[in-house]
């Protein structure tokens, strides 16, 4: 005696089957339609260029400098389809006490349409 849902015959299993059809066929669909979306983005990506760019940024510590650089540079790449951030270097800032700090320089690419 067995426990449980009863094995069924290879005939019912193909019926059962058949009725997940139209289902797989709506799946189906939206795997074609999100194709086609992400093939639209990759034409717009190929019509595009990474165009280099420079930012300078101060701030009291060499974390809070970058971080003031980087964040100039993600508001600047709001107005183009992307952002590579290639390097950060700091440098520390002498001179009057109100002007010490650090100095960072920003290297990023932003993607431009051609």
């Amino acid at each position: 005696m067995t426990r449980g849902r009863r094995i069924t015959s290879r005939r019912s299993w193909r019926s059962s089957a058949a009725k997940c059809g139209p289902q797989t066929a709506r799946i189906g669909g939206a795997f074609a339609l999100t194709l086609i979306v992400q093939a639209a983005g990759t034409a717009i990506a190929q019509e595009a260029v990474w165009e280099p760019r420079r930012l300078d940024a101060q701030g009291p510590t060499e974390a809070e400098a970058c971080r003031q650089a980087r964040i100039a540079a993600s508001d600047e790449a709001r107005a183009h389809l992307g952002l590579n951030i290639k390097d950060c270097a700091c440098r520390l800032t002498t001179g009057a006490p109100e002007d010490e700090g650090f100095t960072c320089r920003l290297d990023f690419e932003v993607l431009v349409r051609k």
